[in-house]
């Protein structure tokens, strides 16, 4: 290879790099928010749209092509550690006897009690926490509802569901909640992504493989079958 062309494709592959960067980068948006739409859990769905998003995070001058406030980033980082931590809900069946089964939650809440309000106020509403059916005296349960009865509700989800005091239905309406008030947020993040950051060739292209990728699967199956 001459010295010329050596040069030559040096210059090439410099070109060519920033373009096959941004391509990479979109791909990956683009697989994000098409796995969000094909599945079917709510959480997950949030969780990979956010991720989309968390992509560009450091990409000043992708970021300013979505209309989002700084705040509303911010939230959207907040969010996104709560959709993990809600991802991973553990519910213990606590077996004291034959006859005796007994089940708690535990939220295992990634940031600590000086954070949490900051975390959990602004998306937690009503919810009416019950405390998991353990075998407490009279005087702890008295204790634990005068406590967390007169504390503010975000205050009693963190500490309730780190203890793992918390009832399943109470866990499942804090997951409630927390799916309503972030699904429309990452609806809005999603259109946003594919009508600003995203372009259409990589869009369709992934579509496509996506598409094809589908078929050669159901087509395994049906032979396996």
């Amino acid at each position: 290879m001459s010295d010329f062309d050596r040069e030559f494709e040096e210059v090439i592959s410099e070109a060519i790099r920033p373009m096959a960067r941004e391509a990479g980068i979109e791909n990956l948006i683009t697989m994000c928010l098409f796995r969000s739409i094909y599945t079917a859990n709510l959480l997950e769905k949030i969780r990979l749209i956010f991720e989309a998003f968390m992509i560009i995070l450091n990409d000043r001058e992708k970021l300013d092509l979505i209309d989002l406030h700084e705040s509303e980033v911010e939230m959207i980082k907040k969010l996104y550690r709560c959709c993990i931590d809600l991802m991973n809900i553990e519910v213990e069946t606590i077996i004291f006897s034959p006859i005796q089964r007994l089940m708690r939650a535990i939220i295992p809440w990634s940031f600590n009690f000086n954070e949490a309000k900051e975390y959990l106020e602004f998306w937690i509403d009503h919810v009416n926490i019950a405390l998991a059916p353990l075998p407490l005296n009279p005087e702890e349960i008295k204790s634990l509802r005068k406590i967390y009865g007169n504390s503010p509700l975000w205050m009693a989800v963190y500490d309730l569901g780190i203890q793992g005091l918390l009832h399943p239905t109470s866990a499942k309406i804090i997951v409630n909640q927390f799916i309503n008030y972030s699904m429309p947020i990452a609806c809005k993040i999603m259109r946003e992504l594919i009508e600003n950051v995203v372009s259409p060739d990589v869009w369709w292209e992934t579509l496509k493989i996506h598409a094809q990728s589908s078929k050669t699967f159901l087509g395994e199956s049906k032979n396996e079958s």
